[in-house]
């Protein structure tokens, strides 16, 4: 992780022809000490293809560089009509 950023995002999208029907999805920092993130987003993304996610560590907090992050987004996705 860069110094200075508050907070990072990711998402995942659905197989073709399938609509998100929700998602979300969780993060730690790993390195250099543990500790947990904060979900600050979790939302579909536009047309309803997949789910977005951001993380931060709260508070207002920035990460201060060479942090590792071990994080999880899902979506779950069904044929819609």
């Amino acid at each position: 992780m860069s110094a200075g950023i508050k907070s990072f995002g990711s998402a995942v999208f659905c197989s073709d022809g399938k609509k998100v029907t929700g998602g979300g999805g969780n993060a730690v920092v790993t390195a250099p000490t543990t500790q947990f993130t904060s979900l600050t987003q979790s939302v579909p993304t536009s047309f309803n293809t997949g789910w977005q996610v951001s993380f931060g560590l709260g508070g207002d907090k920035a990460f201060v560089g060479g942090e590792s992050v071990e994080y999880n987004i899902y979506a779950i996705c069904a044929t819609v009509s």
